[in-house]
């Protein structure tokens, strides 16, 4: 487990964004991470359509792949893409 960003029990699919989204704690401060659907496709199975998964799914997918997320996180924090408003997007291109 990455002790730098804990991520809290809040995933969410969130439907406007087309996106998991859910809060971190890092370095005491507490972030946003936004998950977007094209990065949610590394952690599915050749020829799944992320689109074709239930929002339950895709907060299960995230949940069943929390260790990787986090290190990407912690990755995309390092290269200092947290934004203003405290939120953090992964991509597909990170």
């Amino acid at each position: 487990m990455n002790q730098a960003i804990i991520f809290n029990d809040d995933i969410h699919w969130c439907k406007d964004r087309q996106s998991i989204v859910l809060t971190a704690q890092y370095s005491g401060c507490l972030i946003t991470c936004v998950l977007s659907s094209d990065y949610l496709t590394k952690f599915v199975s050749l020829g799944t359509v992320i689109e074709s998964l239930l929002p339950q799914q895709l907060v299960k997918l995230t949940s069943d792949n929390q260790f990787d997320v986090e290190e990407d996180a912690q990755i995309a924090l390092e290269d200092e893409r947290l934004s203003d408003n405290n939120e953090l997007l992964l991509t597909l291109l990170d």
